[in-house]
């Protein structure tokens, strides 16, 4: 009969188990959703009505953010996940320059434009979504929540992120 019985440590094992289990679920659901939003990103890349791109892209991302906070239990309203996205982009505006005003801006010229737009857009839509999709989970890993994000405490994070997804 006490063979059947569990002691402190065998109970504490178990739950550092499942602990372990269920970080990494959650972490596989989180890449899954940063990898999907990036496909979803390039798509949108492809649009070819000049500035609608930036704007579906943002969508995206924003879906993005508030995806990976469900999944860690957490939630954002409707406005403050949108501004945070704006935020989040915004800050990576020294580490891409122009590229994104020039690359959506030349899809009005037919032709070499459009390629030249949609290669542009798609770099940055892929590098963007996935910086913002990897500070997010950094956040939610490291006990953070929807309440406590600040997005000045992530900017180098971000811009960090972006870079390594763009030397890619």
């Amino acid at each position: 009969m006490s063979s059947t019985v569990a002691d402190a440590s065998d109970v504490t094992d178990v739950n550092e188990q499942e602990l372990s289990a269920e970080s990494t679920s959650r972490l596989d659901k989180v890449s899954k959703l940063i990898a999907d939003a990036s496909k979803w990103s390039v798509a949108a890349a492809l649009i070819p009505a000049p500035h609608v791109d930036v704007l579906v892209i943002g969508g995206i991302q924003a879906n993005l953010i508030n995806n990976i906070a469900k999944v860690y239990g957490s939630s954002f309203t409707k406005e403050s996940v949108r501004s945070l996205a704006t935020l989040l982009v915004g800050s990576l505006a020294p580490a891409i320059g122009t590229d994104v005003v020039v690359g959506s801006t030349v899809k009005y010229f037919p032709g070499y434009g459009s390629l030249f737009g949609f290669i542009t857009m798609s770099a940055f839509a892929v590098g963007a979504t996935y910086a913002i999709g990897k500070v997010m989970v950094k956040h939610f890993e490291g006990g953070g929540t929807a309440d406590s994000f600040n997005v000045e405490s992530v900017k180098a994070d971000l811009k960090d992120e972006f870079t390594k997804k763009m030397k890619k």
